[in-house]
């Protein structure tokens, strides 16, 4: 115990700084955990864990076409909170996972999302008035 009390008695300063930054990390652990914890919202799918990525993008491909086309896809998906190339990687990618009609339907998104991301502007549909 002498040892302690010699070392605090000639290093005032050290100990009080050590001292200092060690309460102060156990205070803004418990405001930043306990008190004021982060509380996400309005987050984007691009945020998400990958999983729950995945699982979004095959909700919004599945029901796109039903939904209100391309550009609700869009807007669901967050298309411009994804960096370039992202989107359209990620759908390709469960498109390979995938079979069937849901492979078909990840893929037709991907095309039409990585065309309006390159700024191609698609064919109106047949009847369809012209601007």
């Amino acid at each position: 115990m002498g040892k302690v009390r010699s070392f605090v008695e000639q290093n005032k300063t050290f100990v009080a700084l050590v001292g200092g930054a060690v309460l102060g990390l156990i205070v803004g652990l418990i405001v930043g955990w306990v008190l004021w914890p982060v509380e996400w919202t309005s987050s984007t799918p691009a945020n998400l864990h990958s999983k729950y990525q995945s699982d979004y993008a095959m909700w919004v491909a599945s029901n796109y076409q039903q939904q209100g086309g391309v550009a609700w896809a869009e807007e669901k998906l967050g298309a411009p909170y994804w960096k370039k190339g992202q989107l359209t990687d990620l759908l390709e990618g469960l498109a390979a996972e995938q079979t069937g009609e849901a492979a078909a339907q990840l893929r037709a998104l991907s095309v039409e999302l990585g065309a309006s991301e390159s700024g191609e502007v698609s064919e109106p549909e047949a009847g369809a008035p012209e601007a």
